[in-house]
């Protein structure tokens, strides 16, 4: 369980062979092929659009779970806030990020 107040901005799903780690703040999403890559340093979300989808639907299931167990709603943040909060180092996006919502 979460402790109250706990905001669920990262989620990770691993199914089979694939693992998909989404981030709502800021937003993106990846999917490794942990057969070929079990290192997970390549992002293979645009070869496999199918895979991608429905993963991101598991991932999109725990965030309806977060709200009704009391975590923080969702707040969107303007990109001026994205930008302080990643020079004070508090955010990084990774190389490539996707800026679509993730889930």
């Amino acid at each position: 369980g979460r402790h109250d107040g706990c905001r669920l901005d990262r989620v990770s799903v691993h199914a089979g062979r694939w693992k998909l780690v989404t981030s709502r703040v800021p937003p993106w999403r990846r999917l490794y092929d942990l057969e070929a890559d079990p290192q997970a340093e390549r992002d293979v979300a645009e070869h496999h659009p199918d895979t991608l989808a429905r993963l991101t639907r598991i991932a999109a299931s725990y965030v309806p779970a977060a709200a009704e167990d009391g975590a923080a709603p969702d707040t969107p943040l303007d990109e001026d806030t994205l930008q302080r909060l990643r020079d004070l180092g508090y955010i990084d996006v990774p190389e490539a990020a996707s800026p679509e919502e993730p889930f």
